[in-house]
């Protein structure tokens, strides 16, 4: 076998599993909510698992009012929004879940302050959820935090309060686990891949133009190195581009200050 080929085989064999390897950790797998038990909640509506991931609501937050408004079958209107209070009738204002009924008037009943909320998991379905304790600690709601990725909206559901009991779901994608709890940009961005990607395909020119000269044109040494001239030349070039940005830039800050100076001139 012609051994130019054989390396070349063996060179983008080798390319093709770190762009794979790049690629899967720029994305990071996720699992499922109920994967994993809440270890610190970090806030209202955020909190770390024990797995080291994190489930982070604050995308879903609405200021002013609700974020989610659910007409349910018991003919209530349920209100529900994470993360931030908003002000349930003229009691409540800082609410997380508010149940509102229309009488001739509107009524308004406390289901959920938001300083409570507190994450848990369902120990007979290992459902991961969100319950909050009304104002007056007399009404509990408990949001099951259903992971769909591919949802592009994510909504709520709930068949009514049971008494004293409210439960709802949110199905959602920002209820599936991720690598981060947004507050920053865990991982491998998008540049970070590019980056690889470039610094790859100068490998492959380098490598496919050093084994080209070896094995077809003969040559060694650093005659090896395909374009050695520019590569050579390569330093100067960056030193005059660096010598003649900073030369235009001394020359427009110098025109600026002769205008400057004469307009003072003139007005003496």
């Amino acid at each position: 076998m012609n051994p130019l080929y054989f390396n070349l085989r063996l060179l983008a064999t080798q390319l093709m599993a770190v762009l794979i390897t790049a690629t899967s950790k720029a994305s990071p797998p996720t699992v499922s909510a109920a994967a994993a038990v809440c270890a610190e909640q970090l806030s209202s509506c955020s909190c770390r698992l024990t797995d080291g991931q994190f489930i982070d609501l604050s995308p879903l937050q609405s200021t002013p009012g609700p974020a989610f408004n659910y007409k349910a079958a018991d003919g209530y209107t349920y209100q529900f929004n994470p993360c931030l209070p908003f002000q349930c009738g003229s009691g409540q204002t800082d609410a997380a879940v508010c149940q509102e009924m229309l009488r001739i008037i509107y009524t308004y009943t406390d289901f959920g302050a938001q300083k409570s909320a507190k994450f848990g998991i369902d120990p007979t379905n290992s459902q991961l959820y969100l319950r909050y304790l009304s104002g007056d600690s007399t009404r509990t709601t408990t949001v099951n935090l259903v992971c769909d990725k591919n949802s592009a909206e994510s909504s709520v559901s709930t068949q009514g309060a049971s008494g004293n009991q409210l439960t709802m779901d949110l199905r959602s994608r920002y209820a599936c686990p991720t690598a981060t709890d947004g507050s920053n940009g865990g991982g491998m961005s998008g540049g970070d891949v590019l980056l690889i990607i470039f610094f790859c395909l100068v490998t492959v020119y380098l490598l496919a133009g050093i084994l080209f000269n070896r094995y077809s044109r003969q040559r060694s040494g650093l005659q090896m190195v395909p374009n050695l001239e520019f590569w050579m030349s390569l330093p100067g070039l960056a030193a005059d581009g660096a010598v003649f940005t900073f030369l235009e830039l001394k020359r427009l800050l110098a025109g600026r200050c002769r205008r400057g100076g004469g307009e003072s001139y003139d007005s003496i």
